[in-house]
């Protein structure tokens, strides 16, 4: 895969500035490998699909990620598939 040019880069964060909400978790040091390697575990694409996947079961809510869902995530011993 090439490069994108700066009109993709920019048409990519209009997109995500318009669809998406931003949170930002904060974590203690070390943690983030963890949560890599539950991810990976658990089928997720990243850890951010991993992190939602997790949020939607404990919620109800229905967070869809463009690019990443949809995959089945074992969590707790759960199977839940996210639809896109």
């Amino acid at each position: 895969m090439g490069k994108k040019s700066a009109a993709a880069i920019s048409a990519d964060t209009k997109f995500a500035r318009e669809h998406y909400d931003r949170i930002l978790l904060k974590i203690p040091k070390g943690t983030r490998e963890g949560l890599k390697a539950a991810a990976k575990v658990a089928g997720a694409p990243s850890v951010n699909a991993y992190i939602a996947s997790v949020l939607e079961k404990e919620t109800g809510l229905e967070l869809v990620l463009r690019g990443e869902l949809p995959y089945k995530c074992k969590t707790d011993g759960i199977e839940s598939e996210t639809i896109k």
